[in-house]
């Protein structure tokens, strides 16, 4: 082997390593969110009740039914300028 080759092959080693702990410490802060969600969601389970969740859960439908009512309500007024347009009569009109 010439020094080239040695230099390339000391480079690809060092490379591989720096991606391993790289990605080593990926997977150990997803693992760790993941345990944390986790935990939280286990905590969140054991003080709500389930009638306290249906409750929560009603209540964030309505939000976003409401919600989405607005947005229909604007989107069907910009999508028909015409009827927002002011008519003049035709006693308005100089002839």
């Amino acid at each position: 082997m010439d020094i080239h080759a040695c230099k390339i092959l000391v480079k690809a080693l060092i490379l591989a390593l720096e991606l391993e702990s790289r990605l080593g410490v990926l997977a150990m802060t997803a693992v760790h969110h993941a345990t944390v969600w986790m935990e939280r969601r286990g905590q969140e389970a054991t003080v709500k009740s389930r009638t306290s969740v249906a409750e929560t859960r009603k209540q964030r439908f309505a939000e976003e039914d409401a919600a989405r009512r607005s947005i229909d309500l604007c989107t069907r007024r910009s999508r028909a300028p015409h009827r927002n347009r002011v008519r003049g009569t035709w006693a308005s009109r100089s002839h």
